[in-house]
C-alpha cells in the first residue's frame, strides 16, 4: 500500500515561531556548540 504524503502549507506554521529566532546566538552555550563544530572540521582522523 502506498502512504499518503501530506503536504505542510506554510500557513500552518504561520504562528509558530522558528527555532532560529528562539535561539540567541549570544548564549554561552551556543558559542560553545559553534566552537566545538569548528573544531570538529580541523580535526584529522586516521
Amino acid at each position: 500500500m502506498f502512504r499518503k504524503n501530506p503536504k505542510k502549507d506554510r500557513q500552518d506554521d504561520m504562528f509558530r515561531p522558528r527555532l532560529e529566532n528562539l535561539i540567541d546566538p549570544r548564549h554561552e552555550q551556543v558559542k560553545l556548540a559553534l566552537i566545538l563544530a569548528r573544531q570538529e572540521l580541523f580535526i584529522t582522523r586516521p
